[in-house]
């Protein structure tokens, strides 16, 4: 684990050493001097690092072996997603297709959302700070097939928080679905984003679909088990279809907390004085894309809607999460959809904890949420390798054999 601790404390140190210089500069320091390292730790990693990455190995290799034709035939590792399936086949085509698989896989894990941060917030650093600690560099170097989709969903978020083209951005998310069914869980999202979340609203809503989850739950099991691509959870995977204990304690409350707070701090929006309660996401001035022909009248109507898209994203992620966590009450293996989630209320986790409270309940929810993501990261570290727990850590030495 050390390299790992190694990596978080690289990326504090980014954050605070490059804080005087002018923005563009500060901004791309700190993007190419966090996804390097990152990426090349995620591209040397050996095959025994990550729960499923053995696996896919194992598939590239086959397909390396016997040809796509007759690896299919028999039916070995032939329920991957269409998308995923290509790129095994492009890696198949390399002398040492393990090695392609991991190196490019990694590329795309990293890069995609480390530099979506880049392009979404003013201080990218702090950004990477909030994704070690919600423990998606770690998912990143086990779930390979859904973090693919993670990280085209990070670029959904880019294009749709700039242009607001809902058609791209569900686009982008089929792109993603297409490496990981479970992308889909993020299209209601974005088709509510425009919409500000009210408290009691929020509430009702939820409440709602946690008791029609609850009237179901016993079901769901039965139910994954009957769709094709998920009956091995039912076959030779029981224990995926098991009720969680404290996994789904944790997630209700970590997106619990944070849920309270961002409709607290996203009451300040109400008031167009308001602003400087709540620190900009969106990079500001010449640093915009947007911005870079505009006016600077422009910019501010422009920016404050960008930011209040990724809030309102944010918020609505956390209310998603929390039924998630109800669902796992009932079948762990729903538990994986939270980490489609994570991006959104990760753009955002620095700039609530440099919101100053006011108030002494404001106060008390800011020290909650510090808490809650304190415990989460703590939490994933006593996770069972079999339960997508990180491996450690060890450079590629070669290839299984088939």
């Amino acid at each position: 684990m050390t390299i790992y601790f190694l990596l978080f404390i690289w990326l504090i140190v980014c954050s605070i050493v490059f804080l005087k210089l002018p923005g563009h500069a500060r901004r791309l320091a700190e993007f190419l001097c966090s996804v390097i390292p990152a990426t090349m730790i995620a591209a040397l990693r050996s095959v025994e690092v990550g729960t499923d990455t053995k696996q896919y190995v194992y598939a590239v290799l086959l397909i390396k072996k016997l040809g796509y034709g007759q690896y299919h035939s028999k039916g070995m590792y032939s329920n991957y997603e269409p998308g995923f399936v290509i790129l095994l086949r492009l890696c198949s085509r390399f002398a040492n297709p393990a090695r392609i698989l991991i190196i490019v896989s990694s590329i795309i894990i990293c890069v995609l959302p480390f530099f979506a941060i880049y392009a979404l917030t003013d201080r990218p650093a702090l950004v990477y700070c909030a994704y070690f600690m919600t423990t998606q560099y770690f998912t990143s170097l086990t779930a390979m097939r859904q973090c693919i989709a993670i990280a085209i969903i990070f670029i959904a978020i880019l294009v749709f928080t700039r242009t607001q083209n809902i058609w791209v951005t569900m686009l982008l998310v089929v792109v993603a679905a297409m490496f990981h069914l479970t992308a889909i869980i993020v299209i209601p999202l974005f088709m509510v984003a425009r919409i500000r979340p009210k408290t009691r609203t929020t509430v009702v809503v939820m409440l709602i679909f946690a008791a029609l989850i609850a009237i179901v739950g016993s079901m769901l099991p039965t139910i994954i088990g009957m769709i094709p691509k998920y009956r091995g959870y039912a076959t030779h995977g029981l224990h995926f279809l098991q009720p969680g204990r404290l996994m789904p304690a944790i997630q209700i409350l970590f997106f619990g907390i944070f849920l309270a707070d961002l409709l607290i701090v996203g009451n300040t929006r109400e008031d167009p004085h308001a602003e400087a309660a709540r620190p900009r996401i969106i990079p500001k001035g010449p640093r915009s894309i947007i911005s870079r022909h505009a006016k600077p009248s422009y910019y501010d109507v422009e920016g404050r809607r960008q930011t209040g898209l990724l809030w309102n994203l944010a918020t609505y992620s956390c209310a998603c999460g929390i039924l998630v966590g109800t669902s796992v009450l009932f079948t762990n293996v729903l538990y994986r959809l939270m980490y489609e989630l994570l991006p959104f209320l990760t753009l955002v986790i620095p700039t609530l904890f440099m919101t100053k409270p006011k108030t002494t309940p404001q106060k008390i929810m800011h020290a909650l949420c510090a808490l809650a993501l304190v415990l989460f990261f703590v939490a994933f570290l006593l996770v069972p390798q079999r339960w997508f727990g990180i491996n450690p850590y060890a450079l590629y030495s070669g290839a299984p054999r088939i």
